[in-house]
């Protein structure tokens, strides 16, 4: 149950999705999966889950030819356990792409419907 001291961050529609995606920094690339994904970021499930505040690139293809590359930055994460996946909360901070998100928004819920 939700507290009084408790904010939804939330500033657009999550749209839920299971969309493969590498993510990278300066020397890593890892294999994740964004679980929803919004224009301004993405839940993303991944094996190892940097510390907050760090810088990556995340590539990802929404529909055939609509790709999306976004510098991005961990603003939350929690590691897996028992063999579970971690995940990670990022923030686009410069998106190429920002349109197929869009699109993809809109062949998903033509009608407005959403998945919140």
């Amino acid at each position: 149950m939700a507290t009084d001291s408790y904010r939804e961050k939330r500033i657009a529609t999550r749209l839920r999705t299971d969309t493969r995606c590498w993510v990278g920094d300066s020397g890593i690339l890892r294999y994740a999966w964004i679980a929803d994904l919004t224009e301004y970021g993405a839940r993303v499930e991944t094996s190892a889950p940097p510390d907050v505040g760090s810088k990556l690139h995340i590539r990802f293809v929404l529909m055939p030819e609509q790709a999306v590359e976004a510098d991005v930055r961990v603003v939350w994460r929690a590691v897996g356990e028992r063999g579970r996946a971690g995940v990670m909360g990022l923030h686009f901070e410069c998106v190429l792409g920002r349109d197929a998100i869009r699109n993809y928004s809109l062949a998903r819920w033509p009608t407005g419907e959403t998945s919140d």
